[in-house]
């Protein structure tokens, strides 16, 4: 599927609301190389593939 941008490169699901905006600009996307900030996304992860089976 392709996603629809904005003008200002900002993706139509953003568009809801302001937390969204901010989340896009601020979250979605931006990579990073903080261990605890990566380590915290693998737990949660893997306890919500857990949830799934």
């Amino acid at each position: 599927m392709t996603e629809t941008q904005l003008d200002d490169g900002t993706c139509s699901w953003a568009q809801g609301t302001p937390a969204m905006r901010r989340y896009h600009d601020e979250e979605w996307g931006v990579p990073s190389w903080d261990d605890g900030y990566l380590f915290e996304f693998l737990l949660l992860e893997g306890a919500q593939a857990g949830l799934s089976w």
